[in-house]
């Protein structure tokens, strides 16, 4: 089996970086990696723009761990099938995210006083998004809403390829 994602560290000052930037939560990343996900098609449109045009996916280093108990339940419970291009070649989908560790600079870099509450999984993404001020993903309705609330850009897999064209 080929790797369709790769999970890198990101550098230590996660605003650092030059080029454009989003924040993927886990949601939008199972839709691209189970091929019975209803969104899985735009999933994989959402990823190939960002691969083109070589926009940074970012992700709290958390969002690993909940992306694997995201696959579990759905390969165990749900009856969730691996992506065919996890086994094939496809070097133009892999997956590249770059994981903020959560460590005493992410609480310094990403405030969360003045955000709505949210679970705290889902609470990392809407502070990255809105401290880095770049667009958050999402398919998490209770993210989205409370994201709009705060004055985040945020779409649904469907809407950001919208917002780009």
């Amino acid at each position: 089996m080929l790797s369709y994602m790769i999970i890198l560290t990101e550098e230590k000052n996660p605003g650092a970086h030059a080029g454009q930037v989003v924040i993927v939560d886990a949601s939008v990343v199972v839709d691209f990696v189970l091929e019975n996900s209803p969104r899985h098609n735009d999933a994989i449109s959402l990823i190939r723009l960002l691969i083109e045009r070589q926009i940074r996916i970012r992700i709290p280093f958390h969002a690993a761990f909940e992306v694997q108990s995201a696959l579990r339940r759905s390969v165990w419970f749900e009856r969730g099938r691996q992506v065919a291009h996890a086994r094939e070649n496809h070097e133009d989908l892999i997956l590249q995210l770059f994981a903020v560790p959560i460590d005493h600079a992410f609480l310094d870099h990403y405030p969360t006083g003045d955000l709505p509450h949210l679970k705290s999984g889902d609470l990392l993404y809407l502070a990255m998004a809105k401290a880095d001020k770049v667009p958050l993903i999402t398919e998490d309705q209770g993210l989205y809403d409370k994201a709009h609330e705060a004055g985040v850009a945020v779409f649904r897999i469907s809407e950001y390829a919208l917002s780009q064209a």
